[in-house]
């Protein structure tokens, strides 16, 4: 079924030593599209030179690669370990050049940094020290994350992709507009909830005190309202679902979240009225 969208094109730009979490990136995005994509009207493309620019004469190889991919990217994410990358004449790598015309545009983008244990044997020293000094100078004009394993960046992205989306004002949905002849109205979308979203927003409306608890553990995360659990299958995909509904539902405004730890979230107005609604229709 096709559907109205809006789309984002998300920049991977990384050196050759971190294949592994690039290709995490760009899984973890593809699922975000599987999850949210259509509830959401917002579909995420993964760019890279490598898959999205084409043979060119007549330039630096990085000046073309700029003007082919990443001028139309909308969020980059950088991703560093070992490796700074080569000169390109103009900064200090493709990556980072990539990642200095990204921000100079204005647009927002995501820096992680590799904590995984290296032999000082089987690296380049040199390269290496450039990635250090790169994470102090980027870490005094924004707030980047480091990851200790492959595994701990699937993790941490996983998460906070959905939060980016949804915290930043530059992505916004498809809207679908009724026009009358005295003001545009726009068409609520909330029948449009997956099953999960709407079965846990009926269930926290049931809640005492209208609240959902998201509790991490070691392995895991543990998403309860009124006494019963729901994510009961602790694998990567499932945990990302029900991760996805909480942000589905904050992205509705029918729930926001308490304090900063993002754990414990409430029933808004409007929450409390969906739930609502869709309780009148149960059998």
């Amino acid at each position: 079924m096709s559907y109205p969208a809006n789309i984002y094109n998300v920049m991977l730009a990384s050196p050759s030593d971190v294949n592994e979490e690039r290709q995490i990136a760009r899984e973890i995005i593809l699922d975000w599209n599987n999850v949210h994509s259509f509830k959401r009207n917002i579909v995420l493309l993964p760019l890279g030179w490598e898959y999205n620019s084409v043979p060119t004469m007549g330039g630096r190889p990085q000046e073309i690669i700029n003007k082919q991919v990443l001028k139309n990217a909308d969020l980059l994410v950088g991703i560093f370990w070992t490796r700074i990358g080569t000169p390109t004449g103009k900064a200090v790598s493709g990556s980072v050049e990539e990642i200095e015309e990204h921000i100079k545009s204005g647009k927002p983008a995501m820096l992680y940094f590799s904590n995984k244990p290296v032999i000082p044997d089987s690296i380049d020293m040199e390269q290496y020290n450039a990635v250090k000094k790169l994470y102090k100078e980027y870490q005094s004009i924004g707030l980047t994350d480091s990851f200790d394993s492959a595994e701990d960046f699937r993790t941490k992205f996983q998460r906070h992709l959905p939060l980016k989306l949804n915290t930043e004002d530059y992505f916004i949905g498809y809207k679908n507009e009724l026009v009358d002849t005295e003001t545009t109205i726009v068409r609520e979308r909330s029948d449009e909830l997956s099953e999960e979203a709407k079965s846990l927003l009926i269930e926290a409306s049931l809640d005492g005190h209208g609240q959902i608890m998201k509790v991490r553990f070691k392995g895991g995360i543990s998403i309860q309202t009124n006494h019963k659990q729901f994510v009961n299958d602790q694998n990567p995909r499932n945990k990302a679902l029900w991760e996805g509904v909480i942000d589905e539902l904050i992205g509705y405004g029918l729930l926001s979240s308490l304090g900063y730890k993002n754990e414990v979230f409430a029933l808004t107005s409007k929450g409390y009225s969906v739930a609502d609604r869709f309780k009148s229709k149960l059998p």
